[in-house]
């Protein structure tokens, strides 16, 4: 089984040559189909193939968004924190990083507390969090300063949250699966 990190890595090489001219904004992508249109990846992923890697992630189930030349994803920090980053899809060095403190909650262990994928526009990255009993939602600027943020209420669930957001047009929808229907 591949790891979080390898699936970012893999995905960034999966990236046209201009990723400045391209977006991924969601989970899967596009209309959530997982099809990038012009992607050109590898045959083979050596260390030719390879444009940049980065190694401290840590395990996050999140997958990368991408708009424009800027790459955001969510990662654990630790049982308190979980952060948003922001990374140069060009060269793979970190723009700047946004931590949030959490109360700790159970999780089943193959989940992570960073699951959930955040969704992309010109805008802002919108990204879905647990903390405690309660899931919460937020709007980053591309500069990483929070526009805003809100209780979306309880979640109760032995999996742990990993509902990723979905933009249609400017209502961010936010699936709420948990125990309590």
């Amino acid at each position: 089984m591949k790891t979080p990190l390898s699936i970012s890595v893999l995905l960034v090489l999966a990236l046209p040559d201009d990723s400045t001219a391209q977006s991924w904004a969601r989970f899967r992508g596009p209309a959530g189909q997982g099809i990038a249109i012009g992607a050109r990846p590898p045959t083979q992923f050596t260390e030719e193939t390879i444009r940049w890697r980065v190694t401290d992630l840590g395990r996050g189930n999140s997958s990368p968004v991408l708009w424009g030349d800027r790459l955001f994803l969510t990662r654990p920090v630790s049982r308190e924190t979980i952060e948003l980053l922001c990374l140069d899809a060009v060269d793979g060095q970190r723009q700047w990083s946004m931590p949030i403190d959490i109360e700790r909650y159970r999780i089943n262990q193959i989940n992570s507390l960073a699951g959930a994928t955040p969704t992309v526009d010109g805008d802002a990255v919108y990204i879905v969090w647990q903390s405690g009993s309660k899931m919460f939602a937020a709007a980053v600027d591309h500069a990483g300063e929070e526009i805003w943020r809100t209780s979306i209420g309880s979640f109760v669930g032995e999996q742990g949250s990993c509902t990723s957001p979905v933009l249609l047009g400017d209502v961010l929808v936010v699936a709420k699966e948990g125990e309590e229907g």
